[in-house]
C-alpha cells in the first residue's frame, strides 16, 4: 500500500495555488523484516527511482528464478515435521552416512 502526500483536488479553486508547487511525496507503509521475501515491490521501487529498463528487467528476471527457488525449496506441515523426527532419529542412531544422504537429497 502507498499513498502520495499532498494530494489535493485540482478542480477545487481553494487548492489551485498548493498545485503550483507539484512536490509530491510518496511514502510505502511496509516495514523491513529479517529473511527472506517471497514477494518484493523493489522492481516498482527501481522503476519510479528511474533506473534503466535494462535493469529492470535483468533484475525481474532474476527475481522470478528466486521465486521458483523458494517455491521449490518449501517443505511444510506434515512434512517437515516427518522430516524433523527423521533427522532427530538419526543423529540420536549417530548414522552420520544417512544424514549426509538425506542432507544431500534436500539440497540437489
Amino acid at each position: 500500500e502507498c499513498y502520495v502526500e499532498n494530494e489535493v483536488d485540482e478542480s477545487s479553486e481553494e487548492n489551485s495555488e498548493q498545485t503550483k508547487d507539484n512536490s509530491h511525496n510518496i511514502t510505502f507503509l511496509y516495514s523491513l523484516g529479517d529473511g527472506p521475501c517471497p514477494k518484493s515491490f523493489g522492481i516498482n521501487v527501481a522503476k519510479l527511482a528511474g533506473l534503466p529498463d535494462e535493469v529492470l528487467s535483468t533484475a525481474k528476471s532474476r527475481s522470478t528464478d528466486f521465486e521458483k527457488e523458494l517455491e521449490v525449496s518449501a517443505i511444510g506441515g506434515q512434512e517437515s515435521e516427518d522430516l524433523s523426527k527423521r533427522i532427530l532419529s538419526l543423529i540420536e542412531e549417530n548414522n552420520h552416512d544417512e544424514i549426509v544422504s538425506l542432507w544431500e537429497s534436500l539440497t540437489n
